[in-house]
């Protein structure tokens, strides 16, 4: 049966996808957001079913008048987790990083299955045909949200501690990832992350990485002069075959060695998991390259937690200078995750400093000039209040073989577009 369902906060990467797949099953859809006139009690008018963000009050003047008629509201994770139950197999990638890598990864990997693909970045192609057996989806740790989802198999491709204004401490947090794993039917987890091992309660847990202990190795690891990895995958002691990466960075070998131990234990054939990972070039903001500046090349990245940030800077360090723009994401993993923060940017040759996207909070106790303060006397680094005094600055000194990257999860990418809009050599 058709139904009419709205959705609060439309604008989100999520929820945009969710209304895209509700509209491919087949019902009306309608949403508001700040960036599309802001709310109104009338916009739920006629609705089914409301669906809101996490960010949204409860005395939001849609949800108000939703309850008021008697229309039930759902939250984000709560629809997405019944969205998944529809489809006969859900693979539900989780991790404090690379969710969205591992998870576009596996669309290019079982794109002969069709599936529906929920991911919290934009795909540079998306699928035009979706079937009903593979819902493949992110698995979002923050505030437990990930329990909605029943998974047929479950990836966990790392825990640290991350969302502080949420998780108390890194025992809380992998606590949260062991719930989602008993969930789980088969659970995949990185076994060279020894604080996971004994919160993993799935059904059938297997393991991944390095380590010669692990169920499925990545053996004889390589990289290319451009720092692209390839490796060989070996299970109970057997070489399965080599697979090569398109994407940079050490830290993919973990994503993609995830996506095909998943794929292989589903029966894909090798040559289509080595097919799917040389087609998959990345999403967008995850090292997407913008152009050139003076020669420069310009790059954004979601990276906003010091362990991707060092991964970010191995990934993209080559014999020109490295230079980061980092935007420090909410006050408090800038705050309760300060000291990691200070050391992190090691190996760029300098760091400048966007203020602080707060995204649901005003204030806290450290901020980016605090951050800069730090850094500043173990190397190159500079703040400044706005975007355009950065991309002034930028104009000024970069050269030919240098690399730029404008990373962080609030809107940062934008100032990396504008660079290069303003002064790429047309």
């Amino acid at each position: 049966m058709s139904m009419r369902v709205h959705f609060i906060g439309c604008g989100g990467v999520s929820m945009k996808r969710l209304r895209e797949i509700t509209e491919k099953l087949g019902h009306e859809t309608s949403g508001s957001d700040l960036a599309t006139g802001g709310h109104r009690a009338e916009n739920v008018a006629g609705s089914d079913l409301v669906v809101y963000t996490g960010a949204i009050p409860y005395d939001n003047v849609e949800l108000v008048y939703a309850r008021a008629h008697g229309i039930p509201t759902v939250e984000r994770a709560e629809y997405l987790g019944a969205i998944a139950a529809s489809f006969q197999k859900v693979i539900a990638v989780a991790g404090t990083h690379g969710k969205t890598t591992a998870t576009g990864m596996l669309k290019e990997i079982f794109a002969s299955r069709y599936p529906c693909v929920h991911i919290g970045g934009e795909l540079k192609v998306k699928p035009e045909t979706e079937k009903d057996e593979y819902f493949i989806t992110e698995a979002c740790e923050y505030r437990r949200s990930f329990l909605y989802l029943k998974p047929y198999i479950g990836i966990v491709l790392n825990a640290e501690l991350d969302h502080t204004d949420y998780y108390k401490d890194i025992f809380d947090i992998r606590s949260a990832f062991g719930g989602f794993t008993q969930n789980c039917d088969t659970v995949f987890y990185n076994g060279d992350d020894y604080g996971l091992k004994s919160v993993i309660n799935g059904k059938r847990a297997l393991s991944f990485g390095f380590g010669e202990h692990n169920d499925f190795r990545a053996v004889a690891a390589a990289a290319d002069k451009d720092n692209v990895w390839s490796f060989n995958v070996s299970a109970a002691g057997l070489n399965l075959g080599r697979l090569t990466l398109s994407v940079k960075g050490r830290h993919n070998v973990y994503n993609a060695l995830a996506a095909a131990s998943a794929a292989l234990t589903e029966g894909l054939p090798l040559s289509e998991i080595e097919e799917g990972l040389k087609a998959f070039t990345g999403v967008k903001r995850r090292m997407e390259y913008l152009g050139e500046v003076h020669g420069a090349a310009v790059y954004t990245d979601y990276a906003h937690h010091p362990t991707e940030i060092r991964a970010l800077i191995q990934a993209l360090k080559n014999d020109g200078r490295l230079i980061l723009v980092f935007e420090p994401h909410t006050y408090s993993r800038t705050s309760d995750l300060f000291d990691e923060f200070v050391k992190c940017f090691d190996g760029a040759d300098e760091v400048i400093f966007a203020p602080v996207y707060g995204a649901r909070e005003t204030s806290g106790k450290a901020d980016s000039a605090d951050l800069c303060f730090e850094v500043s006397k173990r190397m190159p680094a500079k703040y400044f209040g706005s975007y355009d005094e950065i991309n002034d600055y930028l104009n000024g000194i970069l050269k030919k073989g240098d690399t730029v990257v404008f990373t962080g999860a609030g809107t940062i990418n934008l100032a990396g577009e504008k660079l290069v809009s303003l002064f790429s050599q047309k």
